[in-house]
């Protein structure tokens, strides 16, 4: 009885704690709904408690990010200590989040910690608000506060000259972060910025230099300031003024022997910025001096020195040897010897030994580099398809794109590779279909077959219905494939493609009646696809009512196109006014959509509104689209200092189509023909390619 009694009082505690014991799960949503109540105290200390949960508590992230904007400072407090508390992350940024939240403003405070967009917080205060916070006591408040004016570009002009006085703050990282910032906001006040060249205070050289590197060519009448402080005696000066005369194309060639002797300085961070300015201004007689660089002890000077080799296109037997004896010395140096034998086009012969053995490479890099270069050396192709073909099996992700994108290079005389790209095409990996479709595009005529085979298959439909239509008439034998997929197909992207492909090949406007039923998919992008279709192909008077209905649909891309097709149309609408509303939304895709519709409406009534977009837009490919739009309608070049800085964009599609815009314009957008001169020597080598045809076309 006694042992009973025992078993009995050690186990009721147990059953009555499982009994009373919160639900987990119960108490966070209790939390969270307490967050938003009315009671101050209550909101407070479910800030706190959730963050008790630390890590586990990842889900609620969002709910604290919504706090850090309460009207209650105590509880912003305890939102941001609760955030540091979850996610590890923010712990470095604890500070500079209290003090963003103490203020009146949190907003604008929390704008430029960025962690926060990883978790869907979306912060957007104004140009003004944010300058406030440029005098913040912490300089990573202050600091963040110029990375966030410059994430909103044109849209921050008004902060230009906060920033160029934040280049004289007494903390580096605000500095940094200042120039950074002034090379997307203030460039169309770069005369200031290249006046600060003269200070004499070192850290505010230094800004305004990078902050001219950002702008490029557009500022290129500052070069002679920027060769001056060349003759400073601080590296990080000398460092600055080097990558700022590299962005600045034929004009930083005005003084090459001044660059050329900074690959001897004493600094290997000056070494490595001289190296780098060498190759983006394209100096040849660099070249003896950069093949001895390849010896420098610093990894990071022979790197830059192969990648300036690369660029300058020098394929004499010489430099070829010095790459080669790189990729047999030392492995660290591997990846950018390829990759400069690859852009100087060296000879298929000397250098394909070499790169057989390294298609086997343990790293991946090495692979995606051997891919790129076999895609661009000199001589027979059949070797170098050979192994593109097994490349196109590799276990990497990047480097099967890379052999797919090198046989894109080859052209015509990658087509032995057909199958193997064929295969790539209806895989599962809808990049790597894509990209196999444009590379087997550029085998003309010869890729039909391919793609037959594909509508056959029933994979890949949309993308072979694309490249199909693209061809045009070459394409004509496809007609029939194209129409039996249509019918077969319940891909409604696909069916839009397909019309769209047999419309484009035989002027046949086929089963419109099908796309117009796509107006009403419940898919945005489907709806959009199809508004955008007939406004190609034409709108049947059975489509118009549905048009008209898509004018108040809830997706502004979809409006923008609907809008579009009704207007091509000429049926009298208040569809005019919907793609001016359009260029106002809060969408930037729509907007720029909008821009580039209203370009080529030929309506004169659009101009003063392209302009506003122009001018105050903060998207970058909406400003674009807004500058060519100008040119569209009315021949307008205001648009091209706006072009020349998209032409130092992050994106490299925002610079290819400023590219395109620059090569419409022609003869006309002579003056940009600097800040195109300047992408010969851009990394990437389609961006070399668009350069050099826009050029051609700016003569």
């Amino acid at each position: 009885m006694q042992f009973a009694f025992l078993i009995l009082t050690l186990w009721l505690p147990h059953l009555v704690c499982e009994e009373t014991s919160p639900n987990p799960a119960e108490e966070i949503d209790k939390w969270l709904a307490a967050l938003k109540t009315g009671d101050i105290e209550q909101r407070r200390n479910a800030a706190e408690q959730l963050g008790a949960l630390g890590p586990a508590g990842i889900n609620v992230v969002h709910p604290l990010g919504q706090a850090l904007l309460d009207a209650d400072a105590g509880v912003r407090m305890k939102a941001a200590f609760a955030l540091t508390k979850i996610c590890p992350e923010m712990e470095s940024k604890t500070i500079a989040l209290i003090d963003a939240v103490k203020g009146a403003a949190p907003l604008a405070g929390l704008v430029g910690l960025d962690v926060l967009e990883d978790f869907g917080i979306s912060l957007a205060p104004s140009p003004r608000e944010l300058m406030t916070l440029l005098t913040n006591r912490n300089p990573m408040v202050r600091s963040n506060v110029a990375v966030a004016l410059g994430r909103q570009g044109t849209a921050s002009q008004e902060a230009t000259s906060a920033l160029l006085a934040a280049l004289a703050d007494e903390d580096l990282s605000v500095r940094n972060s200042a120039a950074w910032a002034l090379g997307w906001v203030g460039y169309w006040r770069h005369e200031e910025i290249a006046r600060g060249l003269g200070d004499p205070e070192t850290s505010v050289r230094r800004g305004c230099a990078l902050a001219l590197s950002r702008i490029g060519s557009i500022a290129a009448q500052s070069t002679p300031a920027l060769m001056n402080i060349l003759q400073s005696d601080s590296s990080e000066v000398k460092v600055a003024a080097l990558n700022a005369i590299g962005q600045m194309g034929a004009f930083g060639r005005s003084n090459p022997k001044l660059v050329i002797e900074h690959l001897q300085n004493f600094d290997e961070t000056v070494r490595q910025a001289a190296a780098e300015a060498c190759g983006n201004l394209i100096i040849k007689d660099s070249v003896s001096s950069l093949l001895k660089l390849l010896n420098d002890e610093s990894l990071l000077v022979r790197h830059a020195a192969a990648k300036a080799l690369g660029k300058l296109g020098v394929a004499s037997p010489g430099v070829v040897k010095a790459l080669l004896e790189q990729i047999g010395r030392e492995p660290q140096m591997v990846g950018s010897s390829v990759l400069a034998l690859g852009r100087i086009h060296a000879p298929s012969e000397v250098v394909f030994a070499a790169f057989d053995k390294l298609s086997k490479n343990e790293s991946s890099e090495v692979r995606k580099a051997i891919a790129f270069a076999l895609g661009r050396i000199k001589g027979p192709a059949g070797e170098r398809v050979a192994l593109l073909r097994g490349l196109l099996k590799d276990s990497e992700r990047l480097v099967r794109i890379e052999a797919v994108l090198a046989l894109g290079a080859l052209g015509i005389l990658g087509r032995e590779a057909a199958p193997q790209l064929y295969t790539v095409l209806t895989g599962e990996d809808s990049l790597l279909s894509s990209e196999a479709s444009k590379a087997l595009s550029s085998l003309n005529e010869t890729a039909v077959p391919v793609f037959i085979r594909a509508l056959k298959s029933g994979k890949a439909i949309r993308e072979a219905a694309i490249r199909l239509g693209d061809m045009g008439e070459k394409a004509v034998n496809s007609l029939e494939v194209l129409n039996k997929s249509f019918e077969t197909t319940a891909d409604p992207e696909a069916q839009i493609q397909l019309c769209l492909a047999i419309w484009k090949i035989s002027g046949a406007t086929g089963n419109v009646a099908a796309i117009q039923s796509h107006l009403k998919h419940k898919q945005a992008s489907v709806r959009m696809s199809a508004a955008d279709a007939l406004a190609k192909i034409g709108v049947a008077t059975d489509a118009l009512q549905l048009l008209n209905m898509s004018l108040t649909d809830p997706n502004w891309e979809v409006r923008v196109a609907a809008a579009n097709a009704l207007y091509r149309s000429g049926v009298p609408t208040d569809a005019f006014q919907c793609l001016l509303a359009g260029l106002k939304c809060s969408d930037p895709g729509a907007r720029a959509y909008a821009a580039n519709v209203l370009g080529g409406s030929g309506d004169q009534k659009a101009l003063p509104h392209l302009r506003i977009a122009l001018l105050h837009d903060s998207g970058p490919y909406v400003r674009l689209s807004a500058a060519l739009a100008l040119w569209s309608l009315a021949r307008s070049t205001e648009g091209i200092p706006v072009i020349v800085h998209t032409l130092r964009s992050r994106d490299n599609q925002h610079r290819l189509l400023a590219l395109y815009a620059l090569s419409q314009m022609g003869p006309e957008a002579a003056v940009a023909s600097n800040a195109v001169f300047a992408l010969l020597g851009d990394d990437e080598e389609s961006i070399r390619q668009a350069a050099a045809e826009a050029l051609t076309s700016l003569q």
